[in-house]
C-alpha cells in the first residue's frame, strides 16, 4: 500500500492512492491537477522514507473534482434568567480530491 502524510493547510493528512478526501478549501478551480510537494512520510516500497522536515522529491498528485460544503455545525450561546439566547449555525466551505499517484 502506497501511502503519504502531507502537510496541507496547517494539518497533516494521510493520502493513498486512488481515493476520495475532503479538504479545506483550496484556491483553485475544480478539474485541476495539482502536486503537493510538503510530503512528511511517505511509503511506496517495503520502506518508509521520513523527512526532515519534508522527503527530497516527494510528490504527491491529484485532481481537484468539486467545491462542497460540509454538514451544518450549529453553535447555542445562551445566559440564564437574562432572557439571551442566539443560535448560530455554519457550514465549513470543503474541497473534493482525488489523488492520482504518489511520486518519491
Amino acid at each position: 500500500m502506497h501511502y503519504a502524510i502531507v502537510e496541507l493547510g496547517g494539518r497533516q493528512v494521510l493520502f493513498s492512492n486512488g481515493n476520495y478526501y475532503f479538504t479545506d478549501r483550496l484556491s483553485v478551480p475544480p478539474g485541476t491537477i495539482i502536486s503537493l510537494k510538503r510530503v512528511l512520510v511517505a511509503k511506496t516500497n517495503d520502506q518508509p522514507q521520513f523527512g526532515y522536515p519534508y522527503v527530497d522529491n516527494g510528490v504527491v498528485v491529484g485532481e481537484v473534482l468539486e467545491h462542497v460544503k460540509g454538514p451544518k455545525i450549529i453553535s447555542y450561546k445562551m445566559k440564564s434568567k437574562k432572557k439571551y439566547r442566539r443560535k448560530l449555525g455554519s457550514r465549513q466551505l470543503l474541497t473534493k480530491l482525488f489523488i492520482k499517484h504518489i511520486n518519491v
